[in-house]
């Protein structure tokens, strides 16, 4: 009996596609009503998206058989009555693994044993072998050619494949095992009246061996994505020739798919703004939601803009994306717990009391994992003895950190919102096609540091096994562009200037393939073109973004009070003025600087007088338009800055807001106090921690160090006291007082602490997370009196106006020893300024004061370049959260500011008082 026929559909147009394959699953419903058929796809969303159009077509879907390749694998197992195999959990395959390694046989072994948490990059190996149909290792005498990194990487794989064997035994399988199996059922197999393969335009290994066998027992037809007369054709001639099928006549095509216009945008929060605002703009003009979609090479640069932009507006999204639960509340208390349960005693018992404790807690990714450890661990407890803790452990939050949560869980149907990969063979009316810069398209390949691609082709000519390479992704890549341009009828592009952080990025190479660099639209990141531009393009401007749009027109005065009333409008408008960030396009002739942010009435602060005298523009962002710019946090071990020194502060005043240890025994003191300081900070440090995606391992590491930091300062705080006979007066406490500057002005500051001595005189001192050469710059009335620092004159200034005598102004160092195997600092952690030397100089300082005020009080805020000469002896600027605002790195403009009356007293006041007499 000969092969049977097989028949060949190549379209580039996904819809034309659909359209042909309905009419044919219509004629074999008319030729075999009852079927069964079956309908193979390479996705889920694929397969999902062909049950819904032949429902619509249909109604029913009885006679067919919808499945993707793993899904058949199962299906046949369970037609044939085979055993269901189950997948193993990651922790028992690496704990196997790692029994079968021998330190004693190769250096190998025993980097691995060293370093156990490079087995997930070799796993990732061995299964591409084998998925790649390697189901043995090659004869050792023909691994000679590969390098002595491949040799190594085979020698451990058959020892994988030897593993594999005995987990298959025990009810475990994984892909290769179960297409194996499928492949064995399929010849035993007559319930198909036909195969339909859909969407599929290449294929490798136990996948393709599959197919094979399916073509081979069935009448066939498939179904190509491609585009006769381009790559596409010759990509599915070979697909055809690895499958044994004669490629048909490709005929010429009429589809011409259009270009495609794209627009730059500030960052990838503003793509994903400006998509979702054209989505709804298209929805508006009778769109169906379901017939858009958003497409992104990399879903994770644009996932959590994404969640919480739909979140405001209320929009359904349906999206498949995933993210790492690492770093979540969550995901910190299932580590926490995870520490907290692991026991030498019996590992069953163990994993049964973790996973009720999880389900107590609700932490279903670590009771999943223990459920799933807890069912297999019968069929595999004689492959090792009870392991201890600390070799399953590792493992355990090794699998908790790989975790994936979706973006967003959505009932009801929405905006579709997919990578390329899961958008292959879909069609949609329109689409926007975030993230076209360089990096994301064409994405960096990179090779197995395990097996090179010189020994996968190597491999492959060894074995004829199609073992993938991965430094070679260029062709799949191009393939994935067509196939994009292709899918959707009506496709807007999108790409980022920058990356959020101020890392500049730049447009994908591949875009003058599909589009024209000359006619991108430029979309401005100042506000007020941003907003005007959402607001012509969609149609559709959000409360906060109408109040926006009308305070930069107008004045912000104006919007602010228009604001109070609205919750959400001032965040918005944080974000918003934030985009004043960049400079595109300005030139020194164009967008003249006045400053000008409105009159400035209300009190200041040390802070914000400190902040004025550095820099008026972050004065103007952060105290006058109330703006706090965000942190850079480090998702390693670090806190940020404002959250280390709040937790500091917050431990020294309830220490010395207490009763302070005492006792005659040196050390028995000490320990107190350690204790003490040990408590406070792990309960002001659990406060952090319940809200901040820090790993639990920064209390063992930097909070060790931070206590005892804080310990050592202590007793040389308390040692200082009694020498100069020193008690509390107040802690953490605010005032609040009006100075004459010229004018009134009402001036507050919260102060850390102030002790008195015997004479009744004051020593104001105030916290700092700094090192003391960094303070000692700080406290020097030089730097006071133009401008550079004005926190301890203002603190001084305060308590003289309150009629208190101050004898010492300082600041206090308090700072972590970085290395365990350096010597502590010797350095006195008080830093003074000298108040004989202010009082001296009260004259000059109120000028310095009163400058301020009247700058604040005109509302208009001169440009400030920071403290760093420059080669030509101008000032240039250091990091600041709100330097894109600012034009300082254009001279022609400094040079205007300087010139122009309304900000010469502050630039006399920054060269100082010798340079404006």
């Amino acid at each position: 009996m000969g092969r049977p026929t097989t028949n060949v559909t190549v379209n580039p147009d996904p819809r034309r596609l659909e359209d042909e394959f309905l009419k044919h699953v219509a004629a074999l419903r008319r030729s075999h009503p009852i079927g069964p058929h079956l309908i193979l796809a390479p996705t889920q969303r694929l397969l999902d998206r062909l049950a819904q159009r032949m429902a619509q077509q249909f109604g029913a879907l009885a006679g067919f058989h919808l499945h993707h390749h793993h899904s058949l694998s199962v299906a046949l197992g369970e037609e044939q009555g085979s055993t269901f195999l189950r997948e193993i959990p990651q922790p028992w395959l690496a704990i196997a693994f790692l029994q079968r390694l021998d330190p004693r046989r190769s250096s190998f072994d025993r980097f691995l044993r060293d370093h156990p948490r490079s087995l997930p990059s070799l796993f990732a190996t061995f299964r591409d072998l084998r998925d790649s149909g390697l189901e043995h290792g090659p004869e050792p005498a023909s691994l000679r050619s590969l390098s002595p990194g491949g040799r190594r990487t085979m020698a451990l794989f058959v020892e994988y494949q030897h593993l594999w064997q005995t987990l298959e035994s025990r009810g475990f399988a994984d892909t290769a095992i179960r297409a194996r199996r499928a492949r064995k059922h399929v010849q035993r197999s007559s319930s198909f009246v036909s195969f339909q393969h859909y969407g599929a335009y290449d294929l490798i290994g136990v996948h393709l061996d599959l197919v094979k066998s399916l073509l081979a027992k069935f009448a066939s037809h498939l179904w190509i994505p491609g585009d006769p007369g381009t790559q596409d054709q010759s990509l599915a001639t070979t697909f055809l020739h690895e499958l044994g099928v004669p490629p048909p006549r490709f005929d010429e095509t009429d589809f011409v798919p259009p270009l495609i216009p794209w627009t730059s945008l500030p960052d990838p929060r503003w793509e994903v703004r400006f998509a979702l605002r054209l989505a709804l703009r298209w929805v508006k003009e009778g769109i169906p939601l379901h017939d858009i979609v958003l497409l992104s090479r990399n879903p994770t640069s644009h996932g959590e803009a994404l969640a919480r932009e739909c979140d405001r507006l209320q929009l359904p999204l349906s999206s498949s994306w995933k993210v790492l639960e690492r770093g979540s509340t969550a995901h910190l208390r299932a580590r926490h717990l995870l520490t907290s349960m692991a026991s030498p005693g019996r590992l069953p018992q163990t994993l049964s009391d973790l996973q009720r404790q999880a389900e107590s807690q609700n932490l279903e990714t670590l009771s999943s994992l223990a459920a799933a450890m807890t069912d297999s661990l019968p069929q595999l407890d004689d492959l090792w003895t009870d392991p201890p803790s600390d070799e399953w452990l590792p493992w355990m939050e090794q699998a908790l950190d790989a975790a994936q949560a979706p973006v967003r869980e959505d009932s009801d149907p929405g905006l579709t919102v997919l990578d390329l990969q899961q958008a292959r063979g879909l069609s949609f009316e329109h689409g926007i096609w975030l993230g076209l810069n360089e990096g994301l398209f064409p994405r960096q390949p990179r090779e197995d540091s395990f097996l090179p691609d010189r020994d996968r082709l190597r491999l492959r000519e060894i074995t004829g096994c199609p073992v993938p390479l991965k430094g070679s992704s260029r062709r799949e890549e191009e393939l994935l562009l067509r196939l994009t341009r292709h899918s959707v009828r009506h496709l807007q592009g999108t790409l980022a200037r920058e990356d959020g952080r101020g890392r500049v990025l730049s447009p994908s190479p591949w875009l003058r393939n599909f589009g024209d660099p000359s006619q991108v639209d430029f979309v401005p990141s100042h506000p007020l073109a941003a907003t005007r531009e959402l607001r012509e393009r969609t149609g559709l401007l959000r409360f906060p973004e109408v109040l926006t749009l009308h305070g930069l027109e107008q004045d912000v005065d104006g919007l602010r009070r228009r604001a109070q009333g609205n919750a959400e409008a001032l965040p918005f408008l944080a974000e918003g003025i934030r985009m004043v960030r960049e400079t595109e396009r300005w030139t020194a002739k164009t967008l003249p600087y006045d400053g000008h942010f409105g009159s400035f009435a209300g009190s200041f602060s040390a802070t914000s007088l400190t902040d004025l005298s550095r820099c008026p523009l972050q004065f103007a962002m952060r105290h006058r338009l109330g703006l706090r710019p965000e942190e850079v946090v480090d998702e390693g071990m670090e806190l940020t800055a404002r959250e280390t020194g709040i937790l500091v502060h917050e431990v020294l005043h309830r220490f010395y807001d207490g009763s302070l240890p005492e006792s005659d025994a040196e050390q028995t003191r000490v320990d107190a106090i350690r204790r003490r300081l040990n408590q406070l900070f792990h309960e002001e440090l659990d406060q952090v921690l319940a809200t901040r995606r820090v790993p639990l391992a920064w209390r063992n590491v930097r909070g060790e160090m931070w206590v005892e930091t804080l310990t050592r300062f202590v007793l040389e705080d308390l040692n200082r006291w009694r020498k100069h006979h020193l008690r509390v007066k107040l802690l953490e406490e605010k005032h609040r007082v009006t100075v004459q500057w010229g004018d009134p002005v009402p001036v507050t500051a919260r102060f850390d602490r102030i002790l008195i001595d015997d004479a009744e005189e004051e020593w104001v001192q105030d916290y700092k997370t700094k090192p003391v050469a960094r303070l000692k710059d700080q406290a020097r009335l030089q730097d006071c009196l133009r401008g550079r620092d004005l926190q301890l004159a203002v603190y001084w200034k305060i308590r003289q106006t309150q009629g208190r005598r101050v004898g010492r102004l300082e600041y206090v160092s308090i700072l972590p020893e970085r290395r365990r195997d350096r010597p502590v600092s010797e350095e006195d952690p008080f830093v003074s300024l000298e108040v004989k030397k202010v009082e001296e100089h009260a004259a000059d300082i109120d000028r310095v004061f009163h400058t301020l005020q009247q700058i604040a009080k005109r509302g208009q805020y001169p440009m400030l370049s920071g403290s760093s000469p420059r080669a030509n002896g101008e000032e240039a600027c250091g990091y600041c959260d709100f330097r894109r605002a600012c034009r300082h790195s254009h001279f022609a403009s400094v040079a205007r500011v300087e010139s122009e009356e309304p900000f010469r007293p502050y630039y006399e006041l920054r060269r100082g008082p010798e340079a404006s007499s």
